[in-house]
């Protein structure tokens, strides 16, 4: 953790997204707190190793929690209103390439987060990883 906070203080960014936490409810927020930084945090919610996303949003943009109405397991958002008062939102979203974990339909479910932001109109940024092992 402090090799990520020495990059944190070096680079000093508005919004951070991780995916591959490795984290379980064992882990504390407070272990994983960044000075300056509100934290928004989805472990993986199956008992696999592995996945989970985080999301740094410094606390000077005054992040909220949003939850999606697509369930798709490893995600987490936020927004914020910039000054024109529009809701900008801000997700990370972790797809795993093996479909034992959550089944085959992550992708289909990706899909329905990116449709649902885009119809609503809403103002958006996703940060994702997606693996893909087989071509």
């Amino acid at each position: 953790m402090e090799l990520f906070e020495a990059w944190v203080h070096d680079i000093n960014p508005d919004v951070i997204g991780v995916t591959e936490s490795w984290l379980t409810s064992e882990v504390l927020d407070s272990e994983l707190a960044l000075d300056g930084y509100d934290l928004f945090r989805k472990d993986r919610p199956v008992d696999r190793e592995g996945g989970g996303v985080l999301l740094y949003v410094k606390k000077d943009l005054h992040a909220v929690q949003h939850e999606s109405p697509v369930d798709f397991p490893e995600q987490v958002w936020c927004y914020f209103s910039d000054a024109n008062n529009t809701k900008c939102y801000i997700g990370v979203c972790y797809r795993t390439p093996t479909a034992d974990i959550f089944g085959s339909l992550n992708h289909n479910l990706l899909q329905d987060i990116i449709n649902d932001l885009g119809s609503t109109k809403k103002h958006f940024l996703c940060l994702w990883e997606i693996v893909i092992t087989d071509f």
